[in-house]
């Protein structure tokens, strides 16, 4: 809860107790803080996306400002975040939604019709995760996708989107506020596979953390990209942070793939605050204080890189940051032998 510049209460690592999925204890506390406060107009800040609707409903009930459970439907629920367009189909990558019993025949004649036809990326709306998630080379094995996984999870969904597959492009997560555009990105070196398809194939995966003016140095055009996307979906009265997924091929091919509130993994964590030595929920509660003058002296010019090397059990066993560019300085994230200078 933030209710002033100098007035914040902050729960970290909440652990409910057994069966109490929905948080009841925390959300009543809050709601309590929520009454004791009414007079100075609070906000409620959210750190973790199992807490993101319960506080929701709680800024309805309490009259609080930000998103309310309607609202929220475009980030927690995928169907809805693929399905929603708000003008971006001008910058988003086609795809196609296929919905039914599995027909790999007629679907693969509906993929080429839809999207152009193959390479291109298959997920369930539902009940997806990372091994879910398809990289369809061709027909052949757009079709064997279908037919040998029939045990797993994934047949247990009805409802499936089609993706054109993006190749030669960065794969980007660009961390923005609609008060001060963009404040940092982390962007994948890896140019013909995603991180996700690197992760399945247990195959080593790097991403370099960029700060604001490091993006517009190399990423020409995607802070325009980003301020466009904040227009079409959020309200401007918003003062959160935003994270906005896609891929950056130059200025004029720039894909729109996915937004989220919060990062989407650990190592987006960590990154976020290497820079500036303080996690990113720092960035989310000054965010909400509305456009900050920019402080040039705190001004990061570091280059800041980490490489990922998953297990067959998807678990991280050796993360270390390299030396790109000359007169730059490394900061060690996770375990590694040694840090680099």
């Amino acid at each position: 809860m933030l209710v002033d510049e100098t007035n914040v209460d902050v729960y970290y690592q909440v652990e409910p107790p057994i069966r109490d999925h929905d948080h009841c204890l925390l959300m009543h506390k809050v709601r309590e803080l929520c009454s004791i406060f009414s007079s100075k107009n609070p906000k409620l800040v959210v750190f973790e996306r199992s807490l993101q609707r319960p506080i929701a409903q709680i800024r309805r009930d309490m009259e609080v400002d930000g998103f309310r459970p309607e609202q929220l439907l475009h980030f927690v629920h995928a169907e809805e975040a693929i399905t929603m367009r708000n003008g971006l189909a001008a910058i988003s990558l086609r795809q196609c939604s296929l919905s039914g019993t599995p027909q790999p025949d007629s679907w693969a004649e509906a993929v080429r019709r839809q999207i152009g036809g193959f390479p291109a990326v298959v997920r369930p709306l539902r009940h997806h995760c990372a091994h879910s998630v398809g990289f369809i080379r061709n027909e052949n094995e757009f079709k064997n996708w279908f037919r040998f996984q029939r045990n797993s999870s994934v047949h247990r969904n009805e409802h499936y989107v089609v993706q054109e597959y993006v190749d030669d492009g960065h794969e980007f997560n660009a961390v923005c506020s609609s008060a001060d555009g963009i404040l940092g990105c982390i962007s994948a070196i890896e140019t013909h596979r995603s991180v996700l398809e690197c992760i399945q194939n247990q195959q080593p995966y790097a991403l370099e953390y960029l700060s604001a003016n490091q993006t517009r140095d190399i990423f020409p055009g995607l802070e325009s990209f980003c301020i466009q996307v904040i227009k079409s979906i959020f309200p401007t009265s918003y003062l959160g942070l935003i994270f906005i997924r896609g891929y950056y091929k130059d200025h004029n091919e720039i894909f729109f793939l996915g937004f989220g509130l919060e990062p989407d993994s650990e190592t987006a964590r960590l990154l976020y605050a290497l820079p500036q030595s303080n996690p990113w929920e720092v960035l989310a509660l000054t965010a909400q204080l509305g456009p900050q003058r920019e402080d040039t002296s705190a001004i990061d010019n570091n280059y800041h890189l980490v490489i990922n090397f998953p297990s067959a059990e998807g678990v991280l066993i050796h993360q270390t940051n390299i030396l790109r560019r000359e007169k730059a300085t490394c900061e060690c994230l996770g375990k590694a032998p040694r840090v680099l200078k």
